[in-house]
């Protein structure tokens, strides 16, 4: 229930009658964290054929390295956060894609046409890359040179002011106040995120702790 709820408020399809158009089915995944069980729809990509250009940019080690140094060379407090099934978040999608809702929930002689890039299709990954990095850029950040997942925030200055790092939905971020409310505070407001940490969390298996002196990682 929560999981379709979540495609209602973020307007993931659209109900159309089934004239026999093409069709992609789904399955619900379950996946449990501690006492925590979820549900998650996913569609079979792999019973369609696309030429929809899949490759998503995550951030290298070496990259995350230099962003920690950066970030403590400028004093500036780690922080990562979470984006709420991000993918669900993404712009709309660019192709016609229907889907056969799984048995429990499907209405008889209907299918779903999808708006956004739905978990197990093999653009959605991208789909949100290109609609995050799109956001940022609009938001005044340049896209590093080095890696195509880290993005640059110099404000109107030639000083850095600022840096976040894409990993998918996890993001890692540092910067000072003129970053946090010009870069920050938009994208907060924009996607609903699940979760956010300060000096102490875990990025990408990476155990990281912010003292007065040092990041360890």
């Amino acid at each position: 229930a929560a999981e379709i709820q979540k495609f209602k408020e973020f307007n993931v399809y659209k109900e159309v009658k089934d004239i026999g158009q093409s069709t992609i089915s789904t399955r619900w995944v379950v996946t449990h964290k501690g006492e925590v069980v979820k549900a998650r729809l996913v569609a079979r990509g792999f019973e369609e054929f696309s030429y929809a250009q899949c490759d998503a940019p995550t951030v290298t080690k070496p990259c995350l390295r230099m962003a920690f140094f950066i970030a403590r060379s400028n004093r500036w407090n780690v922080e990562s956060l979470d984006v709420t099934s991000a993918f669900l978040q993404s712009d709309d999608i660019v192709r016609e894609v229907y889907i056969k809702p799984p048995a429990d929930i499907r209405t008889s002689g209907v299918v779903w046409l999808l708006k956004k890039p739905l978990y197990g299709l093999g653009e959605s990954a991208r789909l949100w890359y290109m609609t995050l990095k799109r956001q940022l850029i609009e938001l005044g950040c340049k896209m590093s040179m080095l890696d195509k997942s880290v993005f640059l925030y110099f404000g109107n200055s030639n000083k850095l002011q600022g840096l976040v790092v894409t990993h998918v939905d996890d993001l890692f971020y540092a910067g000072g106040t003129n970053f946090k409310k010009n870069i920050i505070q938009p994208i907060l407001n924009t996607f609903k995120i699940s979760r956010m940490k300060t000096g102490v969390f875990v990025y990408l298996g990476w155990s990281v702790r912010q003292e007065d002196e040092y990041i360890s990682v």
